[in-house]
């Protein structure tokens, strides 16, 4: 997850999202005339090795708010943990679905009072 990022845009959008901004952004020509497809590709493909160069492999939002966190892959106890989590998660939802229905029903069935006497 920590990888270098390279952001694009076309001409038209008028900003990156707040949260992006930061990164460097390359910004192209959205008609994408023939005339200028040449002169585009090649400031993309400075854009790109720029953003993949030797020298800056790490993402720049990650640098920016100083994260270090990594993925690292699931060992085998976790995965199992993981899916008791999510049956157990699921079983709760139904469990709320169900007291809701029931209410619901005693709602539905619940005789009004006579206003007559």
């Amino acid at each position: 997850m920590n990888k270098p990022v390279a952001l694009v845009k076309d001409d038209v959008t008028p900003k990156v999202p707040f949260d992006t901004n930061i990164i460097n952004n390359h910004t192209y020509l959205n008609n994408l005339t023939p005339w200028t497809l040449d002169t585009e590709i090649k400031k993309l493909t400075q854009h790109l090795k720029n953003c993949f160069s030797d020298d800056d492999k790490d993402n720049s939002l990650w640098k920016y708010f100083s994260l270090s966190s990594k993925a690292k892959p699931l060992d085998d106890q976790s995965k199992e943990e993981d899916k008791l989590g999510y049956l157990s998660l699921q079983v709760d939802a139904l469990r709320k679905e169900l007291v809701k229905n029931n209410h619901k029903e005693k709602i539905k069935h619940k005789p009004k009072n006579d206003s007559s006497e």
